[in-house]
């Protein structure tokens, strides 16, 4: 049999700098979440000036797909793009989904992209887990620290004027293998699940000495 072809799974890229103006060095593997720069030109662009351009709000997301190298430096960069909630085109006559700034919507629509459009990493969690930690944080809060939630996928419009489909895409079970490895992220959340379920039920409306946690 042929040997299978090698692949890139992680490299490390300077896409940002400190305070003293130097390039920090960042990890990014085939299946990170990231921000991209909105480019200079054509409709995308201009929509993403309107809401801070390489802000947060107004960059670009996507996921990586693959590395493409050539000698010994990554020349292009596979992404699956994701849209915040108010790039959806949905008929208006259709039940809406629910939305909030922070919310993504990955799709089939795959591009190259430079390398150095990468702005960041960005943390991705499904809604049903994000919903349930974040505390009293509000979805702007989560927008300021790079969480974003998803739920459901973006079928996008097959011709000018048309209108997009989204699908549910429901929480993985447990021993699935569409769960990322335990990270700090992950942690944090169910730290904030335990905190938030433990003073909930320390409230003096709660008429029992024995409280359930829920995960």
């Amino acid at each position: 049999m042929r040997r299978p072809p090698s692949s890139i799974q992680s490299v490390i890229l300077f896409t940002s700098k400190d305070d003293s103006d130097h390039w920090i060095p960042t990890k990014y593997e085939v299946g990170s979440w990231i921000s991209l720069h909105p480019g200079e030109r054509v409709l995308h662009a201009q929509e993403s000036k309107r809401y801070g351009g390489t802000s947060l709000s107004g960059a670009y997301k996507a996921r990586i797909v693959e590395f493409r190298v050539e000698g010994l430096r990554v020349s292009q960069v596979r992404v699956q793009h994701a849209y915040m909630y108010r790039q959806l085109k949905l008929d208006p006559a259709a039940n809406q989904i629910h939305g909030a700034c922070n919310y993504l919507y990955p799709s089939k629509f795959e591009d190259c992209v430079d390398p150095n459009s990468i702005l960041g990493i960005i943390v991705v969690v499904h809604a049903d887990i994000g919903e349930a930690t974040r505390g009293i944080r509000t979805h702007k809060d989560l927008l300021g620290e790079s969480l974003f939630f998803y739920n459901a996928f973006y079928i996008l419009p097959q011709a000018t004027g048309r209108y997009g489909q989204v699908v549910s895409i429901p929480l993985p079970p447990l021993d699935s293998l569409d769960w990322p490895l335990p990270d700090m992220a992950t942690s944090e959340a169910f730290r904030s699940k335990f905190r938030n379920d433990i003073l909930l039920s320390m409230k003096a409306s709660t008429g029992s000495r024995i409280n359930h946690l829920q995960l």
